[in-house]
């Protein structure tokens, strides 16, 4: 049998405040090589890290403790390096993510681009947003609701309980099954 190695990869990384960084991780690290401070890097260069630790028992996210804030109206790209997972495949592939500081969205900063409600029966429902803004914008505290036909809120939903950046002039895609998302487009 063929054997599938899912690389570890960070495919996201977000400020709490303007000196504490969490990265999420698709793996479990192994926890001794993502001890040494030089396996991070910020836009190219080794940026101070005073503290990090992982957050819970998964092994899978890490929280940094920078030395000097992060500024406001910047991307930021954090890299990885010589990272391993648990089972010491190193990371290779998405070793980085962009990042900045979150400001609160104005009325016409967030969009909903597109929605479908009525998809086919191999598909799923999502919500298309776009942030036509500059700023970094966090959905952690958003909610999105259905009404019926009074206008009344028949059902919301949370974006979660953590935090969610949507990047200056991005898109994002919100549904329950990426992976039928993703098969209905090709």
């Amino acid at each position: 049998f063929p054997v599938t190695i899912r690389r570890l990869k960070l495919p996201r990384a977000y400020p709490i405040d303007n000196k504490t960084l969490v990265l999420i991780f698709n793996k479990t690290l192994d926890s001794l090589s993502s001890n040494a401070y030089t396996h991070y890097w910020f836009n190219n260069q080794n940026r101070g890290i005073s503290y990090h630790h992982f957050i819970d028992n998964s092994l899978s996210r890490i929280e940094l403790q920078m030395s000097d804030s992060f500024l406001s109206n910047t991307t930021y790209r954090i890299r990885i390096d010589s990272l391993a997972d648990c089972a010491n495949n190193f990371s290779v592939d998405r070793n980085y993510a962009d990042f900045g500081l979150s400001e609160k969205a104005d009325s016409n900063d967030l969009h909903i681009n597109e929605v479908l409600f009525n998809p086919s029966p191999s598909g799923t429902d999502f919500v298309e947003l776009y942030n036509s803004s500059n700023k970094f914008i966090d959905l952690k505290d958003y909610l999105i609701c259905n009404t019926d036909e009074r206008d009344s809120i028949k059902q919301f939903n949370a974006f979660g309980t953590d935090y969610w950046q949507v990047h200056p002039k991005q898109f994002i895609v919100l549904t329950d099954s990426k992976d039928k998302i993703m098969s209905n487009l090709s």
